[in-house]
């Protein structure tokens, strides 16, 4: 593939960002040092980025991302078409489960968590966060109905790397295993991106068979066990996507 021309200088306040984000906030001197640029140019993109209030400055010199940036996700967000119809669905199952319930969208070449819920037993973690296709269950539910040249497409740019010795790192293992997912209509990770963990996943499909996403329950391998990981939740998961298919048709 060609490579795509790119403005330097907006290279380079995209790197800035990312190391705030990364970092959750840093100095002056710490972007310079990060982004291996002088102080002069850091401060000039640091100033532009805070006159435009995509920045802000702590009273200790700490610059961190603004709210704008809050403002921005959440009209992206909005945007999905199963945003707001999965919301009630997502918050049922985790309730009903006490598990943690989660929505995951397809960008280009990445899988997002839109939304999550998280029941009584379930694990706290954050909507927003990018997360790997190939060793989550909502990604490969995903992938399971994503067109194959494109599968082909994200495993050439992302590879199939190790997360634990459960992941299937194999590319024809893999691709077997999606056919398999497409079948049966779920998906699960078994420890596959984290020890101790296992989840369960269901696309959800338009009326053409679209994937537009995928919802997962996911908990520790404590809870998810047995029966209960291998029938019932997979069950209670794909009658979920069913319903949110059905909300997101009519919404």
């Amino acid at each position: 593939m060609d490579e795509i021309p790119t403005v330097q200088t907006t290279e380079t306040s995209l790197e800035i960002i990312r190391v705030l984000k990364t970092l959750g906030g840093a100095t002056l001197s710490r972007v310079s040092r990060e982004l291996e640029v002088s102080k002069s140019t850091a401060r000039t993109h640091l100033q532009t980025l805070r006159k435009h209030q995509y920045v802000v400055m702590d009273d200790d010199g700490v610059f961190r991302l603004s709210l704008e940036f809050f403002d921005t996700g959440e009209r992206v967000r909005s945007r999905i078409p199963i945003y707001e119809p999965a919301i009630p669905i997502v918050d049922e199952l985790a309730e009903k489960t006490n598990e943690k319930a989660q929505i995951m969208v397809l960008e280009n070449t990445a899988g997002y968590y839109i939304y999550r819920m998280k029941g009584r037993q379930g694990v706290s973690t954050r909507a927003g966060r990018q997360a790997e296709l190939h060793c989550t269950s909502a990604g490969k539910a995903i992938l399971a109905f994503t067109d194959r040249d494109r599968v082909r497409e994200i495993l050439d740019e992302h590879g199939l790397p190790e997360r634990t010795d459960r992941t299937i790192t194999d590319r024809e293992a893999f691709i077997d295993t999606l056919d398999q997912i497409r079948e049966r209509g779920f998906s699960v990770n078994d420890e596959e991106r984290l020890r101790g963990l296992r989840a369960v996943g269901a696309p959800i499909l338009d009326e053409d068979d679209t994937v537009l996403g995928a919802i997962s329950l996911s908990g520790p391998t404590t809870h998810l066990r047995g029966d209960r990981f291998r029938e019932e939740l997979p069950e209670l998961v794909m009658q979920s996507a069913d319903v949110i298919h059905i909300r997101t048709e009519y919404s």
